[in-house]
């Protein structure tokens, strides 16, 4: 009985899998399609960035090395950040965001941030939604941060040292585990705008979730720069993004069905 369940449970995870439509994809060739908005005019967005220039393997869910560039607070010495958002798309229901980022940093002055957002309104700030960024190398009281529409909940916020950064994360290129830079990473936001929630994944371990936001509208890749202090040299920190999907997830009166189709197939071959 046990193992007839377990196969019923797996046969609805592999269909709704292989049921989710893709809603939009990008691999950042081009500028086409895609907006931004910043906080400052300090920042740089380049697509059609070919990161191999910086010894940058290919990122891991797709082919090739070419994909976005964000870089924030270059000269000014003023946080800032930018958001880049795909123009005249808009989700609902329940969706994911899936793409690849690597982050690179530099030892003085390089504590950055990549995230991603759901729910994204243009013209409300590059952290409107419900958004998640990290720190490139864990320098920070809180190196992972949630907003809600611009809003910071301090309350669920984590430290690199905290047991599931560290426990996710194992560091890279001299980086203390629970760190970003220096490694290919992938990140997931699963939205549902009816629940309002958005649940943000890393490498698929669940960091944290944001409720009570309207989760429906737009998706963001956020880069950012949090603090006045300057990289030296600049050029040595960025972040990249590469082979971004959104994809439908079916609803769970979907999944419900197929478990009863399962449930029905193993009494018929019980009697």
């Amino acid at each position: 009985m046990k193992l007839r369940m377990s196969l019923s449970l797996a046969l609805v995870v592999s269909l709704s899998s292989s049921q989710a439509s893709t809603l939009f994809s990008s691999g950042f060739d081009t500028d086409l399609g895609f907006g931004s908005e910043a906080s400052s005019p300090d920042h740089e967005v380049t697509f059609g960035y070919d990161y191999s220039a910086d010894g940058i393997g290919a990122a891991p869910s797709g082919v090739g090395t070419i994909g976005l560039k964000l870089r924030s607070n270059i000269a000014d010495g003023v946080g800032n950040g930018v958001a880049v958002y795909a123009t005249n798309a808009s989700f609902t229901g329940r969706y994911q965001t899936s793409f690849d980022f690597y982050t690179n940093n530099v030892a003085n002055g390089s504590t950055e941030f990549v995230g991603s957002g759901v729910g994204f309104s243009v013209g409300s700030g590059y952290l409107d939604g419900a958004v998640m960024i990290g720190t490139t190398d864990g320098d920070s009281a809180r190196d992972f941060r949630f907003y809600s529409d611009g809003v910071e909940d301090t309350g669920i916020a984590l430290n690199n040292t905290d047991a599931l950064p560290t426990a996710a994360l194992p560091g890279a290129g001299g980086n203390a585990a629970g760190t970003l830079s220096f490694a290919w990473h992938s990140m997931d936001v699963i939205a549902d705008t009816d629940a309002m929630t958005a649940r943000f994944l890393i490498d698929g371990t669940e960091f944290g979730m944001i409720s009570g936001v309207d989760v429906s509208g737009g998706v963001s890749l956020v880069y950012a720069d949090l603090f006045s202090s300057l990289a030296t040299p600049g050029e040595g920190a960025f972040g990249l993004v590469d082979n971004l999907t959104v994809s439908q997830i079916p609803e769970p009166s979907s999944a419900a069905l197929l478990l009863l189709g399962a449930g029905l197939v193993a009494r018929r071959r019980r009697s």
